[in-house]
């Protein structure tokens, strides 16, 4: 299903891919909100879902229920993992923690993880090209 979308009126265009798009398709979010929220989010350098959640505009738990439901992800709660069982090493911790991912287990060169916003592929673009120039130093 495809949403029209117009163009903003200020003459800056806003492009709403991922998750915000998901949201209006399935109209738990306005079109013009969600733009809204996605421009103030580029302007604060910020993850749409951080301005989304941040700004009061859908709650943690329902965002991700919906996430789960759309995109065909289970649901995790992180409070029910016993932290001593993830693979720590996997990841960078300062890139984990700046794009909110949890690594959850390594098999051979598979890496499983845990992310917020499963609809950002350069996040995981950028976590493969720096987990590849790790092995290679």
């Amino acid at each position: 299903m495809a949403v029209a979308t117009a163009a903003p009126r200020t003459g800056e265009s806003t492009s709403l891919a991922g998750l915000g798009r998901a949201l209006v398709q399935h109209q738990m979010l306005r079109l013009d909100l969600a733009t809204t929220i996605q421009r103030k989010a580029d302007a604060g350098g910020i993850a749409f879902i951080d301005e989304l959640i941040g700004g009061g505009h859908m709650q943690a738990r329902q965002l991700a229920k919906f996430a789960a439901e759309v995109f065909g992800h289970p649901l995790l709660d992180l409070s029910a993992i016993d932290v001593t069982t993830l693979p720590l090493d996997a990841l960078d911790r300062k890139l984990a923690t700046e794009v909110r991912v949890v690594a959850l287990g390594k098999r051979g060169g598979r890496l499983s993880l845990a992310v917020s916003d499963p609809t950002d592929l350069k996040l995981l673009d950028r976590i493969r090209d720096r987990r590849g120039r790790a092995r290679m130093r």
